[in-house]
């Protein structure tokens, strides 16, 4: 649900809607916009309204997020014709459910132009995402946490204390290769990383996970900004032309972290392309090959695939190897990632 601060969006009447500015860009899976006919759609998977569709991946419901578990939601078309048409929907407080992202918004519509008279501009005012609040925590011995937030850490600044950190790791999924920091060493590490052919690791980018071999055990807040939504790890897509979302992930193996806490199954639909296939009723998607998490303190792995989730045989695979069921996550609420842990992700 997003609580954060109200925000103004307005595309003025005659402008191009395949312009971002005319674009409200919420996720990576919904850009909201209206062309020179018709009302709106959603440009990050539609090229133009359709009935009873548009905005896709969306739905809407007259109230408020205090109540958006209780409300009846339908397409937007359906919606703004339940008020009367659409610029009857001005000064009406909504709630706008992103369905992929699983996100809540609280919206009002502050102008709607009727052709053929004065155009197709429109406004509104929606809420934006709370600014997330999290702490990493560590145990002796190594910790797999991430930077779930939209601000960049500073490792020499959380991690110089020799006697609580012994090395930091970071991944570099573009080399296949890690960055490396060490507060003991008198360069920090750069010398050692230089001799072993890796990175010097000075900062953590948002949306990234990382290792580190703690001395102690402690904790260090991460800085203040908003949440890693899932639908930002989105991929790019060559053909057709697609771009991906803000931390697109690579093929291959990455380190991440999210900050929206969606459950492995939420997580993996949000990093669905234009290209993936829905799946079938009582199955998941299976964008991702296979996802892990490290639990520090039993010093196990836990493990997910969607292959496996929808042939019926993860809980055998997980028996045999000895992994953790995702369902049992530490500091996890019925199943979902937790903000600041790091995820190892494996995509085809």
């Amino acid at each position: 649900m997003w609580s954060g601060p109200k925000l103004v969006f307005a595309k003025g009447d005659g402008t191009d809607p395949g312009l971002a500015a005319n674009q409200d860009r919420l996720t990576a899976t919904v850009w909201l916009t209206r062309g020179s006919s018709q009302g709106l759609y959603n440009v990050a998977r539609e090229s133009a309204f359709t009935h009873s569709v548009s905005p896709a991946d969306t739905e809407w419901a007259t109230g408020t997020t205090a109540s958006y578990q209780t409300l009846n939601y339908s397409d937007w078309e359906a919606w703004a014709r339940g008020l009367g048409k659409p610029p009857a929907t001005v000064g009406v407080n909504a709630v706008l459910h992103l369905k992929t992202d699983d996100i809540y918004v609280d919206i009002k519509f502050l102008s709607w132009s009727q052709r053929p008279a004065s155009g197709d501009g429109f406004s509104y005012e929606r809420s934006t995402a709370s600014p997330a609040a999290a702490s990493l925590s560590f145990v002796p011995g190594w910790n797999l946490v991430g930077n779930s937030v939209e601000a960049t850490l500073t490792v020499a600044s959380l991690f110089g204390d020799p006697t609580k950190v012994d090395s930091v790791w970071k991944w570099l999924p573009g080399s296949s290769n890690w960055a490396f920091y060490a507060p003991a060493q008198s360069d920090a590490g750069v010398a050692y990383a230089t001799s072993k052919g890796y990175g010097f690791l000075s900062a953590v980018a948002p949306g990234e996970g990382f290792w580190v071999k703690a001395v102690a055990a402690f904790s260090v807040p991460l800085p203040t900004g908003l949440a890693v939504q899932s639908s930002s790890f989105k991929p790019a897509l060559s053909s057709p032309a697609t771009p991906g979302g803000t931390h697109a992930l690579p093929s291959g193996w990455s380190l991440i972290a999210v900050g929206d806490s969606p459950s492995a199954a939420q997580f993996d639909a949000a990093i669905a392309t234009v290209l993936a296939s829905a799946p079938a009723a009582g199955k998941v998607y299976t964008n991702l090959t296979t996802l892990w998490a490290w639990d520090a303190t039993l010093q196990k792995w836990y493990f997910w695939a969607p292959a496996l989730v929808n042939s019926g045989g993860l809980a055998a695979h997980l028996t045999s190897k000895g992994y953790l069921d995702f369902s049992t996550l530490a500091n996890s609420s019925g199943g979902t990632l937790p903000a600041a842990t790091g995820y190892w992700v494996n995509m085809p």
